[in-house]
């Protein structure tokens, strides 16, 4: 009976550290519609549950890409760490990539493939194509090229980019 205490007492030590110790207090996830939180970052596995457009979670310190190229965030759920798909999750806070931190300001859906470029023209080089129905996590910034097209800059792919309006629109993140 003293064995199954302590390894209760021990559990609960855990879990209340651990949050803390994995990433910043101030980061989580809210959602732009219902989400299944998932037990690996890919649609195939299995479902833990699901949370409403008005959830929070907090966020677990991890993110990874799924075969898509769709950021999956892990988050604590129900007392153990799940994935929601940033297809309807917005991150609040910083992931740190290549010893840099991007803060992120909403974000960017596409609405149609769109090129993402190393600079907000039709000139810089292209990193990647983001497809349709993406949502990209937008870094606060914005620029207006030659022809007067508004440009915003991305998280895409574990780099950074800048994506056209024309194909593209900011929504702001829902505040709780």
């Amino acid at each position: 009976m003293k064995k199954a205490a302590l390894i209760l007492v021990v559990s609960i030590l855990l879990l209340t550290i651990l949050p803390t110790t994995l990433a910043s207090s101030s980061d989580y996830v809210t959602f732009t519609g219902n989400c299944n939180v998932r037990s690996q970052p890919n649609l195939d596995a299995s479902v833990l549950g699901s949370v409403s457009s008005a959830g929070r979670l907090d966020y677990a310190g991890d993110y990874a890409y799924d075969s898509r190229n769709v950021i999956w965030y892990s988050v604590y759920f129900n007392g153990t760490i799940g994935w929601v798909s940033s297809n309807y999750a917005v991150f609040h806070g910083s992931l740190s990539n290549n010893s840099s931190d991007y803060d992120f300001d909403g974000y960017i859906v596409i609405h149609e493939n769109c090129n993402v470029r190393s600079g907000p023209n039709l000139g810089a080089s292209v990193i990647g194509t983001a497809t349709a129905g993406t949502r990209l996590n937008y870094l606060g910034d914005y620029s207006f090229d030659d022809r007067g097209v508004e440009w915003y800059y991305v998280y895409y792919n574990g780099t950074t980019g800048w994506v056209s309006s024309a194909m593209s629109s900011y929504q702001e993140p829902k505040a709780y």
